[in-house]
């Protein structure tokens, strides 16, 4: 009954640190990302490493982890029909159904994306917490990278899986909180990476170490970016950097409209931008901003929101 979360800067070596402690175990370890893309850079780090993937090592998706291990073992418990998979929704569901009906949690034998928690553990309501019992029978530690997505009832997972006897590992950047599982009225004051607060308070009973010192210190970011970063979030502890800028085009500039291709032309930046809805220089390789989630590039050119507009607007004094 007990877990651990690391607060870690972006660039710290948080993934290497979850690759590192898994092989150096033998015991049973299941990693869980948000994205299939770092999914598959931590089976590839780990192969390139020990040459295939340790047979006391799991990796998975968290959807896929809540499909295979939290719903289909159990499904009895509430549906007939087998459950084919998962119904990806953007947001809520559009039209309401009372939480009765099967179809509050699936359509054509799929379960809803924005449903898979909350369906995990009203699943294990019915079968009398069968769910975390055979799950805490399979592994011995849980790492669960990017903790700081996990909204409304993944909270209640988390908390459950520490309940048990697994050791249970979160790392997290409340920074990078770019992607939520899904959107959830359900404690919804920890939203937007408040999961240490979450810890805090709905865990009081539970042994949970918060360590935000392990994983402070940026590899990848220099000074000038760290300076800017820090000044987003002035609640947080700031995060400490080993390199300089070598000259100011390192930092953090504004790109006039006009120049921004020649920028692109000169650097040889990744775009990258909110959602498909902002025009990019399709010449130049872009992503969307969840996409970009645990990716490395040399330079980017970010197309700002709105809201990141304002925000520049009114701390530009520097």
């Amino acid at each position: 009954m007990s877990g651990k979360l690391y607060i870690a800067a972006a660039g710290s070596g948080k993934t290497r640190k979850i690759i590192n402690d898994s092989i150096l175990t033998d015991k049973r370890v299941l990693i869980l990302t948000y994205t299939i893309v770092n999914e598959q850079q931590i089976i590839g780090r780990i192969k390139n490493e020990e040459g295939i993937v340790p047979t006391n090592i799991t990796i998975s998706t968290w959807f896929s982890f809540l499909l295979k291990e939290g719903i289909r073992p159990y499904q009895g418990s509430r549906f007939t029909e087998r459950i084919d998979g998962i119904h990806f929704v953007n947001g809520q569901n559009e039209v309401y159904i009372k939480k009765q009906s099967n179809k509050y949690f699936i359509l054509n034998n799929k379960v809803y994306s924005n449903k898979l928690s909350e369906c995990v553990m009203d699943l294990n309501e019915k079968c009398n917490g069968k769910i975390f019992e055979r799950i805490a029978k399979m592994y011995d530690y849980i790492y669960v990278d990017e903790v700081q997505d996990m909204v409304g009832y993944d909270l209640d997972i988390l908390k459950s899986l520490i309940e048990t006897d697994i050791k249970v590992i979160m790392v997290c950047d409340p920074r990078q909180c770019t992607y939520s599982t899904h959107s959830s009225k359900k404690y919804k004051k920890y939203s937007c990476g408040k999961i240490d607060e979450f810890l805090k308070q709905e865990c009081k009973t539970l042994d949970i170490m918060i360590d935000e010192n392990t994983l402070n210190c940026t590899y990848r970011n220099n000074d000038l970016i760290c300076k800017f970063a820090n000044s987003l979030y002035p609640e947080r502890t700031s995060t400490n950097f080993v390199y300089k800028a070598d000259d100011e085009s390192e930092g953090v500039k504004i790109i006039d409209k006009v120049n921004v291709d020649k920028y692109l032309e000169i650097y040889q930046a990744i775009q990258l931008r909110e959602n498909k809805k902002t025009l990019v220089n399709n010449q130049y390789p872009y992503y969307n901003f969840g996409e970009s989630k645990g990716l490395e590039f040399k330079r980017v050119l970010i197309y700002p929101t709105q809201a990141m507009w304002d925000w520049i607007i009114d701390n530009n004094s520097d």
